[in-house]
């Protein structure tokens, strides 16, 4: 979104979520609709790495107990005014919390987004459109978009994924570790366990954003 304006517009200043820590008050701020804005305050209950049952992983996330009253993509707020993260997503956990990426992954390709709306100077990364969960150190596939490379080239749900491309993996993050080194386009090698025998699927990895383009 770019905004056209006669004079410059105040901005909110950014900070690092380095210096934040367990315990830390913060303030959630989203829209709920047109020119409507809601907050609600609460604390950082964790930092730390975080993996999503979809392809997705951080090595640094932000969990609070400040409820997003409203749409994602709002600001996560210390008390001194910086905004140090966006909040991304409700975790339904024991309670209710928020998810919010830390502001400095943003930070680094800053001018980068501005530019070009994306990052053009990293490649995409290989996709291949499954869920999973972690069930006694594996990795079991709970599900395949319709039409996605896993889906063509024949994962199946309930599969458990042993290794990919020989590398043995054995927690999602592990997973999609392995993935993201690979580029969108390239052959990966899965050897999944399925109806009690070992077999070997080769998946010709996608890019998700021209899947859903």
């Amino acid at each position: 979104v770019k905004v056209e304006a006669p004079r410059p517009l105040p901005t909110a200043p950014m900070r690092s979520s380095q210096s934040a820590a367990a315990g830390q008050e913060v303030v959630v701020v989203a829209s709920v609709g047109g020119e409507k804005r809601r907050a609600n305050n609460g604390n950082i209950t964790s930092i730390g790495p975080f993996d999503a049952y979809w392809e997705y992983t951080l090595e640094r996330g932000i969990v609070t107990s400040a409820v997003n009253p409203g749409f994602g993509g709002g600001p996560l707020f210390d008390l001194l005014g910086h905004i140090i993260g966006v909040v991304s997503l409700d975790l339904g956990e024991v309670g209710r919390f928020s998810f919010a990426i830390p502001v400095e992954y943003f930070l680094e390709c800053r001018d980068e987004l501005l530019q070009f709306g994306r990052r053009v100077s990293a490649p995409a990364r290989a996709w291949i459109g499954l869920y999973c969960y972690t069930f006694r150190d594996h990795v079991v596939i709970a599900g395949l978009l319709p039409g996605s490379p896993g889906e063509e080239a024949g994962l199946r749900t309930g599969d458990v994924i042993l290794a990919v491309d020989g590398q043995p993996v054995s927690t999602r993050a592990e997973l999609y570790r392995c993935l993201w080194h690979r580029r969108a386009g390239d052959k990966l090698t899965f050897r999944v366990f399925r109806n009690n025998e070992v077999r070997q699927v080769e998946v010709a990895s996608g890019n998700i954003e021209e899947f859903f383009a």
